[in-house]
């Protein structure tokens, strides 16, 4: 059910590994959330097992919170035990998962870069060009980028087919980014994407919960450096403004994770978020 087919939903990329073993990029970019917080418990829970144990995993496997989640996602109890055999065995392992999120507006990545220098950030450009600016954090990284822009400039664009790009951008793949493209605040001040990276061979086992809270603490960052279009009521005109002026929103004064000021939207413009977040994984 859904828009693409259920058959489409998720792509699988093979990428190159090291010897020895091969690594997959899978794309899920339109599979509910409720599915990839389930992938993220049965990989954590096959990762702290000491040892086999088929008895306990059934249980597990067949508990009312677990055979609902099952259902969910279209499989049977089988095939969860035989993912937490080939996790538990190491014959399967989860190098690292992204999440990403659009804002309507077009980012200023030099204002960006001067607002996370003054938080005693290190940012730094991303390989995909000087419209990216990426944060090491350890665990995980995170980058802010126009998509568009960005999409233009990627190295395949560069070295293949420019017109490729296009159609992608015309006929987006995800039901996500379909539905992006086709809102009015988004189509009149562009799409900034911010993507954060979570690293798990790292031996950190990240939940989605967890990764949601990242996001939260990051994402207003950028809302100095998102510029948008709006009416202003009191001089019945149209302004070219930042997000965090805009929309009424107060911008953290400090490191993510230090106290950090919460935001609150109560301005004229109306900070409408993505809700299809877009997941991929290796």
């Amino acid at each position: 059910r859904g828009d693409p087919p259920p058959h489409r939903r998720i792509s699988i990329k093979h990428m190159r590994g090291r010897s020895g073993w091969h690594r997959w990029k899978v794309a899920m970019a339109d599979v509910p959330l409720t599915c990839i917080d389930f992938i993220l418990k049965v990989y954590g829970y096959a990762m702290r097992q000491r040892g086999p144990n088929y008895i306990e995993w059934s249980r597990q496997v067949e508990s009312p919170s677990w055979t609902q989640a099952i259902n969910l996602t279209g499989a049977a109890c089988t095939d969860i035990l035989k993912a937490i055999e080939m996790v538990h065995s190491l014959k399967f392992l989860l190098s690292e998962v992204d999440l990403t999120e659009d804002i309507p507006g077009t980012m200023d990545p030099v204002t960006l870069t001067s607002a996370l220098l003054s938080l005693e950030m290190q940012p730094r450009q991303s390989r995909c060009g000087r419209n990216c600016i990426k944060l090491d954090r350890g665990t995980f990284n995170v980058m802010y980028y126009n998509k568009v822009v960005e999409t233009m400039q990627q190295g395949k664009a560069k070295s293949d087919c420019i017109a490729d790009k296009v159609y992608r951008l015309l006929e987006p793949s995800t039901q996500g980014l379909r539905s992006v493209f086709a809102a009015a605040d988004y189509n009149q001040n562009g799409v900034t994407r911010m993507e954060l990276t979570f690293y798990i061979d790292e031996g950190h086992l990240w939940t989605l919960p967890d990764m949601h809270l990242k996001m939260n603490e990051f994402r207003p960052l950028m809302y100095d450096a998102v510029i948008v279009r709006w009416f202003n009521s009191r001089t019945q005109e149209y302004l070219l403004s930042p997000i965090a002026t805009a929309a009424g929103i107060d911008v953290p004064q400090t490191t993510p994770g230090a106290d950090s000021t919460s935001s609150s939207s109560k301005g004229a413009f109306e900070l409408r978020r993505n809700p299809n977040n877009s997941q991929s994984g290796s």
